[in-house]
């Protein structure tokens, strides 16, 4: 995320659409409060884990960009459809299947929008807005300074 811009923020479900059906699942329900933003909702949340990235320096595609599909992500925290992916500049990171396409069978294929892997480091504790949540990640703003990045849901509680 280059400046605090949302340009690089993918193209997906509301934060609320997926919450509320995680939080259904799990028996609970969530009075959370709403506010439209671009077309999806604000939900205000506080960190109940803190999390660091393991990546400093994050994967940056642009609509149309050529890639490599790589492995899929097969770990403990059982976050569905994100593969390793490798730009022409030779980096990596992991990015959602719904943000791919699959060109041929040698694994080249196309981001299919714009999109980071920015991950937002967070302390216990703080507050963050959510804007977008894909495969068990939400994309937060922190409101202490508005620096942005991707934090793993199961780390976040309704404020």
């Amino acid at each position: 995320m280059v400046g605090g811009s949302h340009g690089i923020i993918p193209n997906v479900r509301p934060v609320h659409d997926e919450f509320r059906a995680s939080r259904k699942k799990q028996g609970k329900h969530s009075n959370d409060e709403e506010g439209h933003s671009r077309g999806g909702f604000h939900i205000i949340y506080r960190v109940i884990k803190a999390h660091r990235t393991e990546y400093p320096d994050p994967i940056t595609l642009t609509k149309g960009q050529q890639i490599s599909i790589g492995e899929k992500y097969n770990g403990p925290e059982n976050w569905d459809n994100w593969y390793l992916c490798t730009s022409l500049d030779n980096k990596q990171g992991w990015v959602p299947k719904q943000l791919t396409g699959l060109k041929n069978e040698t694994g080249l294929g196309l981001a299919l929008d714009d999109y980071t892997a920015k991950e937002l480091n967070v302390d216990l504790n703080e507050t963050v807005i959510g804007i977008k949540q894909i495969n068990g990640w939400i994309w937060c703003i922190r409101t202490l300074n508005s620096d942005e990045g991707w934090i793993p849901l199961e780390n976040l509680e309704p404020a």
